[in-house]
């Protein structure tokens, strides 16, 4: 079922910000190695690990990051990078808007998420984020309902979508296998609730076919 958000309010300020824009959601796949950032769009989004790309880093108007921040995982390992990851979190200019996902309430997930408190503290706004079920769905109301998420992609997409943005380019977006049947639920949703939105892969792979797509 759709939960109601204890924190996703902060989001109203954005509804429909950047109506008639375009953007680009920049994620770490693969294919964003192929991709020549000789022309960013209006908007910008950027998600986990393309912080260690610093062309793209210049060019970002919000970022979101979940799990990883610690990268204390179930196995209870830890990650060589950990430190840089947060050190290049903690450091963003603050004209790049920081979202950190916070699932079940901002209980621990096991996959090194940063706590509300911890967000709030390195300026970076937390957000109610559920995993998917057999009744949960993506929301267009994300200031008043918990975004879906699984992969953080899917929370900084509903963003963009709530932003009013008419096309939005899909950069590095490569995850298949456990994540292919969400990327049809997340067209079923912009056909129903965004119907004007455009949607453009750039050199897909594992979302060949989905959207429109578009090779570099």
């Amino acid at each position: 079922m759709v939960k109601f958000s204890s924190y996703n309010a902060e989001f109203l300020k954005y509804k429909d910000i950047h109506a008639g824009k375009s953007g680009t959601l920049l994620a770490p796949g693969p294919s964003l190695d192929r991709w020549q950032p000789n022309s960013f769009s209006d908007v910008n989004v950027g998600l986990s690990w393309v912080i260690k790309r610093q062309d793209i880093v210049d060019n970002l108007h919000y970022f979101f990051f979940g799990s990883g921040y610690h990268y204390v995982h179930r196995t209870g390992s830890h990650d060589d990078g950990a430190d840089f990851y947060r050190d290049k979190i903690k450091c963003m200019p603050t004209s790049i808007k920081k979202f950190a996902s916070s699932y079940r309430d901002g209980e621990p997930t096991g996959y090194g998420n940063i706590t509300p408190e911890a967000s709030v503290a390195i300026g970076a706004m937390p957000f109610d984020c559920q995993p998917p079920t057999a009744n949960s769905k993506f929301v267009a109301d994300i200031d008043a309902y918990m975004v879906l998420g699984m992969s953080i992609v899917f929370p900084a997409l509903q963003f963009m979508l709530y932003t009013g943005l008419t096309t939005i380019y899909l950069v590095g977006c490569d995850s298949g296998g456990d994540h292919a049947y969400m990327w049809k639920g997340v067209r079923a949703f912009i056909d129903k609730e965004y119907p004007n939105t455009n949607i453009v892969s750039i050199n897909p792979e594992a979302l060949k076919g989905v959207f429109t797509d578009e090779y570099t």
